[in-house]
């Protein structure tokens, strides 16, 4: 995963905590399991 990739998740993911949006863990989880599919699918 590039570093902006990364970064970019690691944003979202402070967001979903800060907002309290349902699990932060489950959601970074399956953000970066959508991110590393998306550069799979390259």
């Amino acid at each position: 995963m590039s570093a902006a990739v990364h970064a970019r998740e690691v944003l979202r993911f402070d967001h979903a905590a800060a907002d309290g949006s349902g699990d932060a863990a489950a959601t970074l989880a399956r953000r970066y399991t959508e991110a590393a599919r998306s550069l799979d699918a390259r």
